[in-house]
């Protein structure tokens, strides 16, 4: 008579996991692989801005500490000279009516129309510098017409002058700004734009 013996599929399934234990073991398996590659990303990236931030402060300092070595052993700003050229040549000054508009102060002060320099009679190698046109700027309504004086008296060795301010002066009768047109000794000679004429002398220091 045949025997029939177990069937193997029988025996096997007392070693196989169910479908629903093996897919959470599975799960679990992903997750935990998941943890380990996003730690060690972190991980990597700090410490990568740590050594970045290690750099930029040791590269910071290296540039201050070259700025300091470079402040201290630089050479020193040169003296500014008044009006003279080069040390030891002797100023040459331009003697005349000049077509200049900036004088020794801003427009918003005084308005220029032109200028003069020169020596005067008498006053030996001290020269004179006259700018003529108006008070006010150019943004408002001219202001009071009249001139700057300046005084220039050169060093000893004449390579420097020295600038002495004597004063703004205005004439209010004036129709509008001044202009030079003709020097004779101490007397400067202005007009106004209507052409009437003005005198100013340096030695009074008023009009006239």
């Amino acid at each position: 008579m045949l025997k029939v013996g177990r069937p193997i599929c029988t025996s096997l399934l007392k070693y196989t996991w169910p479908l629903e234990v093996i897919d959470m073991k599975v799960r679990l398996f992903v997750g935990l692989v998941a943890l380990l590659v996003g730690a060690a990303t972190m991980i990597s990236v700090v410490s990568a801005a740590s050594n970045g931030d290690s750099s930029l402060k040791s590269a910071f300092m290296q540039q201050q500490a070259k700025e300091r070595a470079a402040a201290v052993a630089g050479p020193r700003a040169p003296k500014i000279q008044k009006l003279g050229p080069q040390t030891n040549q002797r100023a040459s000054r331009q003697q005349g009516i000049l077509d200049v508009r900036q004088g020794p102060v801003s427009a918003s002060e005084f308005l220029v129309v032109n200028s003069w320099q020169g020596p005067v009679s008498g006053e030996g190698s001290t020269w004179y510098v006259v700018w003529a046109g108006s008070t006010g700027s150019i943004s408002a309504a001219p202001g009071t017409p009249g001139i700057i004086v300046h005084l220039q008296t050169p060093s000893p060795d004449g390579t420097t002058f020295t600038d002495t301010v004597i004063g703004t002066f205005t004439d209010e009768s004036a129709d509008g700004p001044l202009s030079i047109v003709a020097v004779e000794g101490s007397s400067v000679e202005l007009v106004s734009p209507s052409g009437r004429a003005f005198h100013f002398d340096l030695r009074v220091n008023r009009f006239s």
